[in-house]
């Protein structure tokens, strides 16, 4: 996920750039296709610092208009409407207690067999 921070610094870059001086257009005019799921996973934070969405700068609310969007919102690799129902709850980070009762009935203690050293992540 492309970091906020990083996404403004790109902006005004660019804007420092611009044939047209002083125009302050956003990315200095050049026209930006943004792709991915940006429902996915926060952008890399380095210590101290708390990354931010690229999507919740003030240079994506400048540059990206919203009848500009394309939502691809059609589920095709899964048919379970179960876990369809849990995937789109975690994504949007709220769960109902019927969800999280579900995940939290999955959990099992890992058997380790003996003298096995587990990787862990």
């Amino acid at each position: 996920m492309l970091d906020g921070e990083f996404f403004g610094k790109l902006d005004g870059v660019l804007k420092k750039l611009d044939r047209n001086a002083g125009s302050n257009t956003p990315f200095g005019g050049i026209q930006i296709v943004l792709c991915g799921d940006f429902a996915q996973l926060p952008p890399v934070s380095t210590a101290g610092r708390v990354a931010q969405f690229a999507f919740e700068t003030q240079s994506w609310k400048d540059a990206i208009k919203r009848e500009s969007c394309i939502v691809l919102s059609e589920i095709h690799r899964q048919t379970d409407t179960r876990l369809i129902s849990i995937l789109n709850e975690l994504r949007s980070g709220v769960l109902t207690p019927a969800t999280n009762n579900i995940l939290s009935n999955q959990y099992f203690p890992l058997q380790i067999p003996f003298g096995m050293k587990p990787v862990q992540l």
